[in-house]
């Protein structure tokens, strides 16, 4: 059976004999302005506390618009690091799209994702999204309350729950003689503990908590 095959543009096959292949179709070049329609497609991919910063860059990208830029090609929103970015190809020595592209990878990298707010520390969780300290508390004790309510396994089905590991307020709720110590003997310290049934005997207060999260946030 033979096979088609691509060698120096022209259509081969097995024997090395040229047959007639469909004819070339340059494809159609997007113009600069395609090119930040489809950015726009991309705006529900964008967390919150961003949307603002990337209204601005299209807005930056929209006001730059010329026919000499449309050989350019933006790349899609990618996060990473605690940052939103875009790459923009074939733009050569254009230091306007990517002074643009750039000020927007800078601004996201200090304003939080969730709420927007601008900050100097950054708060990074697992190295994708930047939090302000609020945000990053409120997330922490999130994340922690819907694993403990759906019976995760980090919370369900180890036998201890260290304590310094649970936030502030997930401790504050725990009676005091529910604290237990164990010593690691080869780290030669001492760890406070929970047991994950204690967790579970404080489910009221662990709802309660949530519903005051979640409205807290406007939910």
């Amino acid at each position: 059976m033979g096979h088609a095959n691509i060698i120096c543009g022209q259509l081969v096959n097995d024997d090395f004999e040229s047959t007639a292949g469909p004819e070339f179709e340059a494809p159609t070049p997007r113009t600069f302005a395609d090119q930040i329609s489809r950015l726009l497609e991309q705006r529900d991919y964008v967390s919150p506390g961003w949307l603002r910063i990337f209204d601005q860059t299209v807005t930056r990208l929209k006001a730059v618009n010329c026919t000499k830029r449309d050989g350019i090609e933006i790349g899609g929103i990618a996060f990473g690091r605690g940052e939103m970015l875009m790459e923009a190809y074939g733009a050569g020595s254009d230091r306007v799209v990517h002074g643009i592209l750039n000020r927007m990878r800078q601004s996201s990298g200090s304003t939080c994702a969730c709420c927007g707010r601008r900050y100097g520390a950054s708060y990074r969780r697992d190295c994708v999204q930047t939090l302000c300290e609020r945000c990053h508390v409120y997330t922490q004790l999130e994340h922690a309350l819907q694993d403990i309510l759906e019976g995760a396994s980090n919370y369900a089905q180890v036998p201890l729950i260290e304590w310094d590991a649970l936030p502030v307020n997930i401790q504050l709720i725990i009676p005091l003689e529910k604290i237990k110590v164990v010593h690691l003997q080869t780290l030669d310290l001492n760890m406070r503990y929970v047991e994950p049934e204690t967790l579970q005997q404080q489910r009221h207060e662990l709802v309660l908590m949530k519903q005051a999260l979640n409205a807290a946030r406007g939910w």
